[in-house]
């Protein structure tokens, strides 16, 4: 599956090392973890689903970013989370 990592070249001065290497992670993972989540059918389904990529993403370490105060990190998270999964992205963006 094609990595779904935002392109970090035009933003790269604003970006440290640790995040282009952050951004290449994401994708690779979101590929493999979040985007191949079949879509939720009705409201009940996407509250098991919600959970699920709560605990998903909490595994991950994609809220560490958060506590650390890693803005661009967060926004590198957010960035691929919304090209996966709107869902996935609204829970982060709640949680987070």
């Amino acid at each position: 599956m094609r990595p779904v990592g935002p392109d970090t070249q035009g933003v790269r001065a604003f970006l440290d090392d640790h995040h282009h290497a952050l951004a290449e992670e994401l994708g690779r993972v979101a590929a493999e973890r979040i985007r191949t989540r079949t879509e939720p059918e009705d409201d009940d389904e996407a509250r098991v689903e919600a959970r699920a990529l709560l605990r998903l993403m909490g595994d991950l370490g994609w809220y560490r970013h958060v506590t650390a105060a890693d803005f661009r990190a967060v926004c590198l998270v957010r960035e691929v989370l919304g090209a996966s999964s709107p869902l996935a992205d609204a829970v982060f963006a709640l949680q987070g």
